[in-house]
C-alpha cells in the first residue's frame, strides 16, 4: 500500500512566451505573453484555498513572472506572506547551439543530428547544450531539498503544500525519471503552458499526477 507523507509539491510549467512554438527557448529569458498572464491568474485560482507554505521557480524570467503572479493572486485572499524563493535547479535545460533557433533551420542546419535527437534526445543532444541526465539530478535535488526541509513538519502531522514554477523539458525530464523510465523517452510527455502536476513523498518514493485545472476550478 502506498502512504504519503503530508509533502506535496505542485510543479507547474510557466506560462505562454513571446517566443512562440517552434523556437528552442532554454536558459534564454523570454516574456510572458498577455495570455500567458491570463493563463497564469486562471491557474492561481486552483491554489487559493490550498495551505501553500512556499513558492519557488527557475531563475529565468518567465518562470519568475508566473510565480509572482500566482503569488499575487493567492495572497490577495491570505492573511499571511507567502515566501516566495528563486532556485537553480528548476532551470529549463541549455540547448546549446540550438537556442533561439526555429525547428525549421535546425532541421536543415543540423539535419542528420536532429534525426538522432529525436529518436533519443538524451545521448544525442545539441552542440554545446546541457545533458538531460543533469537536469534529471537537479530536479531530484530539488525534490530532496523541500523533502529535507519539511520531513520533521510531516512527520509531526503538518501537511506541507508546495508550488514550484519550472519549464516544459525539465518537467519532461523529472516525469520520465519519477517513472523509473529511459530518459530517451522523456519527449513524449506532454506538458502545456500552465500544466500542474502533483507530486507526493510515499513510502515508494516520489509520485505524480497530473492535475485537471479546468475541472478543479470549475467544481
Amino acid at each position: 500500500m502506498e502512504i504519503s507523507n503530508n509533502i506535496k509539491i505542485y510543479l507547474m510549467r510557466h506560462g505562454e512566451t513571446d517566443a512562440g512554438n517552434d523556437i528552442f527557448v532554454g536558459v534564454t529569458d523570454a516574456n510572458l505573453t498577455e495570455k500567458g498572464i491570463s493563463q497564469t491568474k486562471q491557474m492561481a485560482k486552483f491554489f487559493i484555498d490550498k495551505p501553500i507554505k512556499e513558492i519557488y521557480s527557475s531563475q529565468l524570467k518567465r518562470a519568475r513572472h508566473t510565480a509572482e503572479i500566482i503569488k499575487e493572486v493567492i495572497c490577495s485572499n491570505k492573511e499571511n506572506d507567502i515566501p516566495l524563493y528563486q532556485c537553480d535547479l528548476l532551470a529549463e535545460m541549455d540547448f546549446g547551439e540550438w537556442e533561439k533557433m526555429n525547428r525549421k533551420d535546425i532541421k536543415e542546419k543540423y539535419k542528420e543530428l536532429y534525426k538522432k535527437w529525436e529518436e533519443n534526445p538524451s545521448k544525442n543532444t545539441p552542440p554545446k547544450a546541457g545533458a538531460p541526465q543533469n537536469v534529471a539530478k537537479n530536479m531530484v535535488k530539488f525534490l530532496d531539498k523541500i523533502y529535507n526541509k519539511f520531513k520533521k513538519d510531516a512527520e509531526n502531522g503538518n501537511n506541507i503544500e508546495i508550488i514550484a514554477v519550472s519549464h516544459k523539458t525539465a518537467i519532461r525530464i523529472l516525469l520520465c525519471y519519477l517513472d523509473n523510465k529511459d530518459l530517451k523517452y522523456y519527449r513524449s510527455y506532454k506538458i502545456n503552458e500552465g500544466d500542474i502536476f502533483e507530486i507526493n513523498y510515499t513510502n515508494n518514493g516520489w509520485k505524480w499526477k497530473k492535475i485537471n485545472i479546468l475541472n478543479s476550478i470549475n467544481n
